[in-house]
């Protein structure tokens, strides 16, 4: 279990995977934290699958549910979310020159995610998307996503997400599409 301290709370994280054989996993996490006066906006509890189809192809999905006091009160009921993803092959860290693609699709209610805390396997997360939100609150929509080994130990991915939102808030265009570039260096 992980615990961080952010300002005025406390969030406890707990994420696990088991594996059933060589082309199968299962993942679980429970994201929670203890505001109980301010907004207790995470009481989440996430599972998901991983199938390897053959030897390119892996499909995954994940489904969570927010049960906090905020996803309760402002949605008249718990907040959920989920994606599905096909992947054919993949960038290999230490393969240079290795590639991948993905099609995803995300669908998650209003204040599943309202602090930017992304549970689910997706991008982006943080500040700087639309609405200083998450990918994974109030969105709906397909992912395409690429990704490529360029040096060693180097991906650059790009995603393009021309989502909608799933309900009418104050505050929340309607188009919440972006456009992610990213490099990772792995240790």
């Amino acid at each position: 279990m992980i615990t961080h301290r952010l300002l005025w709370c406390t969030y406890y994280a707990v994420d696990t995977a088991y594996t059933i054989d060589k082309d199968k996993k299962i993942v679980a996490t429970l994201w929670k934290d203890d505001d109980k006066e301010l907004l207790n906006a995470y009481n989440t509890v996430t599972l998901g699958y991983q199938q390897q189809l053959n030897s390119k192809w892996v499909f995954s999905g994940e489904y969570g549910r927010n049960d906090s006091n905020l996803a309760q009160h402002e949605n008249g009921g718990a907040a959920n979310a989920f994606f599905a993803r096909i992947k054919c092959q993949g960038a290999i860290p230490s393969k240079v020159g290795s590639s991948g693609a993905s099609l995803t699709y995300i669908k998650a209610d209003p204040y599943f995610d309202p602090c930017s805390n992304t549970l689910l396997e997706t991008t982006p997360n943080g500040w700087g998307y639309p609405t200083n939100g998450s990918n994974i609150d109030n969105v709906k929509g397909l992912v395409a996503s690429y990704e490529r080994t360029v040096f060693d130990n180097t991906v650059f991915k790009i995603d393009y997400a021309p989502v909608k939102r799933v309900k009418d808030m104050n505050g929340v265009p309607d188009d919440r599409s972006y456009v992610l570039a990213k490099l990772k260096l792995y240790f």
